[in-house]
């Protein structure tokens, strides 16, 4: 936001509003609206960072007060508004304790913040391929949200960060805490399991994932990177190898 220039009558009030109480003004109940106005002209010209910082140490001197709910949802809408996950996940952890006399509402809604935000940054972990970083926030949001919506979108992205570090035992227990998985979770699931099965000479499992994996749709398999032909070859192999005599199942 570009700063613009304020009148320096606004100016002058705003400089009253810091100094009365320091000059032992009488401050009646309309005080508390002063302040919180002051911030808003702060922050409609363009000057957030100094109007938020004077909304949060307010909020750590009155989280009680009038204004207290007003102020912590001004302050988490620009963070978000910017995209500043971390300042945005900080806050609304800190808001959530600290404003005991909020109502249920918004409570809810920083808990959902928070674990937005956390999501968000357990994204921007993945995409630098800081894959470890991406599992430990998804674990911790799971930990601290495990009722939010954005639980099984965290768990999914948790899981094929597992992936990416050929972690598939993590990448497994993450897949099954999945709340209704849709197909696309499904197959990678199956093809994890997979995986293991055929890593660990465990020929019967391998077929049975195998043979699951095949009542899937072509989409989500080819979206997991699996191919009809290829799981129907390694159904019937593995089958073959457990001693498994009903070959003819697989190809159903």
């Amino acid at each position: 936001v570009q700063e613009a220039v304020i009148p320096t009558m606004v100016t002058e009030w705003i400089s009253w509003v810091d100094e009365a109480p320091r000059v032992g003004a009488h401050l009646d109940s309309s005080y508390a609206t002063f302040r919180f106005e002051a911030a808003r002209l702060l922050y409609h010209s363009g000057r957030v960072r100094p109007a938020v910082d004077r909304l949060r140490g307010w909020l750590a001197s009155e989280p009680a007060g009038k204004y207290a709910v007003p102020a912590a949802s001004l302050i988490i809408d620009t963070f978000l508004a910017a995209k500043d996950w971390s300042e945005g996940f900080t806050a609304a952890v800190d808001f959530e304790s600290r404003l005991v006399k909020a109502d249920g509402k918004f409570k809810t809604r920083l808990r959902d913040v928070a674990a937005d935000c956390s999501l968000r940054l357990a994204e921007g972990a993945f995409k630098k391929q800081d894959y470890a970083d991406a599992i430990f926030r998804v674990e911790a949001l799971i930990r601290s949200y495990p009722a939010s919506a954005r639980a099984s979108e965290a768990l999914i992205l948790g899981a094929n960060a597992a992936l990416a570090l050929n972690d598939k035992p993590k990448a497994m227990g993450l897949f099954k805490r999945v709340r209704e998985p849709g197909s696309e979770v499904r197959a990678q699931l199956l093809l994890t399991a997979l995986a293991l099965a055929e890593e660990g000479y465990q020929f019967t499992a391998a077929s049975q994932e195998a043979r699951t994996a095949l009542s899937l749709p072509d989409a989500p398999l080819g979206k997991a990177g699996a191919k009809r032909g290829d799981l129907q070859r390694k159904a019937l192999l593995y089958s073959w190898l457990a001693g498994d005599a009903s070959l003819s199942k697989v190809l159903n």
